[in-house]
């Protein structure tokens, strides 16, 4: 089963292709996160700015 996560990578420089996000957060919820939720999330997490990504997992069941 394929399952798409929007999720919010934080980043201490802006992001130019390359390198690593500081943090990822997914929201268990539907919804996008507000302006407001992530200018908090910025301090809190000494970021300099997110970027929204979709991921896309994939769940295997096991025998």
């Amino acid at each position: 089963m394929n399952k798409d996560f929007r999720c919010y990578m934080g980043w201490r420089e802006k992001p130019l292709g390359t390198g690593e996000a500081a943090i990822i957060i997914i929201p268990l919820e539907e919804s996008e996160l507000t302006n407001e939720q992530l200018s908090k999330l910025l301090k809190l997490f000494r970021v300099t700015t997110f970027s929204e990504e979709t991921i896309d997992f994939t769940i295997q069941e096991l025998d």
